[in-house]
């Protein structure tokens, strides 16, 4: 399941609130039902840890460029929102473009993302100064068919290098027809069972993969493999974490895999099956899926099915998986 993220590196500092287009003020509450609304968002975004892939060339010309992400968590009418900033970037002394996205995403796991570009300015004393300019470009569930456009201002203190904490002022208006921003409460309904599935090549590291092989053919143990595929219309990322027993390479194959699309939601099988050994030093691995638990566009799913995997080595070694699914998902937010 989707928690919380722990890896903000600072406290956020959050002010958000909607506006009516048409100049009235007033609390995000008394203009639930405009189609039209300005977001204004003040926020403290920080490194996300293991996220930043940013290398530096030159001397008296220092070239720097890479991706960095950065996230935070902002309270939008009294429920905590994900934040994230994913971009890349190309600075010259401190000094240069960017391109990216910022994705706002509710606690159900409706998204809003924008495409987000614009540059950023060092100044002579050291801070760094960022304009750039916000286009919705996708929306999952509640923020469906949503457009709108904004500007972004930005400040990084004195002496912090990129990708350090950035505090943003954001401004967007945003349309976003009969849907709106805040809590979901409209009602459940079943839109049935589609056919859904996905094909991976899962892999797997050193450090994950811990098994006991015994003199006696048997061996045991945890593995953990992580692969990249499509499902559902859109890019996921696929992990596996199972529990093994084998017996001369043969034996039962349990575990769990877990569905993550670009914008947090999630979608969790539980996979009890087998693996026969094809006396080559390699296996097949085959049994049900049976879904257990979803979140964003995925909560209340469930369904069943069945996978099938290949690896030509050990335990552990590259997998490739194909999954077929009967998938049953309530529409949240819609209308009764």
């Amino acid at each position: 399941m989707m928690k919380v993220r722990k890896h903000i590196a600072t406290a956020a500092v959050i002010a958000l609130a909607l506006v009516g287009t048409a100049g009235s003020t007033g609390s995000a509450t008394a203009h639930r039902n405009s189609h039209a609304r300005h977001l204004h968002a003040i926020a403290v975004f920080s490194p996300v840890p293991g996220a930043n892939f940013l290398s530096t060339v030159g001397t008296s010309q220092t070239l720097q460029y890479g991706t960095v992400k950065l996230a935070t968590i902002s309270d939008v009418d009294g429920q905590p929102y994900n934040m994230e900033i994913t971009a890349g970037l190309e600075y010259v002394n401190g000094t240069g473009p960017f391109h990216g996205d910022i994705n706002f995403i509710a606690p159900n796991g409706d998204a809003l993302a924008f495409d987000y570009k614009g540059g950023a300015t060092l100044n002579v004393d050291g801070s760094t100064a960022v304009r750039g300019t916000l286009k919705a470009f996708s929306g999952t569930g509640q923020f469906a068919n949503t457009t709108g456009v904004g500007t972004v201002l930005g400040t990084r203190a004195a002496g912090l290098p990129v990708g350090s904490p950035v505090t943003y002022v954001m401004d967007v208006d945003i349309h976003d027809g009969a849907r709106s921003m805040p809590r979901v409460t409209a009602c459940v309904e079943d839109i049935g069972k589609t056919n859904t599935g996905f094909t991976a090549d899962l892999m797997g590291v050193p450090s994950e993969r811990l098994i006991t092989s015994n003199p006696d053919g048997r061996s045991f143990g945890l593995i953990r493999l992580t692969g990249k595929s499509t499902y559902d219309g859109g890019p996921v990322e696929v992990t596996d974490v199972a529990n093994v027993a084998y017996s001369n390479g043969s034996g039962p194959f349990n575990g769990f895999i877990t569905l993550k699309d670009t914008f947090g939601s999630t979608l969790v099988m539980r996979f009890d099956g087998g693996t026969k050994a094809d006396g080559k030093g390699g296996a097949t691995i085959n049994g049900p899926l049976t879904v257990i638990a979803g979140t964003g566009r995925w909560t209340g799913a469930t369904g069943n099915g069945d996978l099938v995997g290949v690896r030509g080595d050990v335990v552990g070694s590259p997998l490739k998986v194909v999954a077929k699914i009967a998938l049953s998902t309530p529409s949240v937010g819609a209308p009764c």
